[in-house]
């Protein structure tokens, strides 16, 4: 075949299948709009002693303009019906390209630098909060209700490290009216190094 039929015949090809095209932003990804959990959430998370526990959750999500704004809300128990707290979260999205194990989902680099709030929603939780060491997790002023940015100081005894902006590592996936994000390690670790990028997706959040 000459070199001249054999670029009309990737030609025909290209216009059977239509080339790739790789989004660069969230919004090109279809992944912009706001989500929320359909249904009470649970996740691995290690105890304190070395073995694993569970911790309930729900999702709502704001995807825009290649950012993420956030607000997990945790809970007591499977069924989500006694809230402890809620943590707001905001930061960047940057769409690295396509996955390679998840038919039509993209590869996205999350950096979490904007805010991280802790919101006590009963004073039990607030008084965990006010129990830490003396700058474990800011001062002792937690009240129900109040917000308050552990961004720069961290939170000890909720894993945040002062300034320590969080990078993960995600695969993101929007399926109808539906986004879904990369499934959590079973051990309860976090997916801060590419090598942790998910394999699979975790539960979807409808769009609201």
């Amino acid at each position: 075949m000459t070199s001249k039929a054999m670029m009309l015949s990737a030609a025909i090809v290209a216009a059977q299948f239509g080339s790739p095209v790789v989004a660069q932003s969230t919004n090109e990804a279809g992944l912009d709009g706001q989500f929320a959990s359909i249904a009470c959430e649970v996740r691995p998370q290690p105890n304190q002693d070395g073995t694993m526990g569970e911790w309930w959750l729900t999702r709502d999500i704001t995807i825009a303009d290649d950012r993420i704004d956030a607000v997990f809300t945790t809970y007591a128990g499977p069924g989500c019906g006694f809230a402890l707290q809620e943590l707001h979260f905001g930061g960047g999205i940057e769409i690295v390209g396509p996955s390679d194990v998840i038919d039509g989902a993209v590869e996205a680099d999350l950096t979490i630098d904007d805010y991280v709030r802790i919101k006590p929603l009963v004073e039990d939780f607030a008084a965990f909060l006010n129990s830490a060491p003396d700058g474990a997790c800011l001062s002792a002023e937690w009240t129900v209700g109040q917000e308050r940015d552990i961004l720069q100081d961290g939170c000890l005894v909720l894993g945040v490290q002062p300034n320590t902006p969080t990078v993960e590592y995600e695969i993101l996936a929007t399926r109808g009216d539906m986004i879904f994000f990369g499934a959590r390690p079973t051990d309860g670790t976090f997916i801060v190094s590419p090598d942790k990028r998910p394999a699979a997706l975790l539960v979807g959040a409808a769009r609201k």
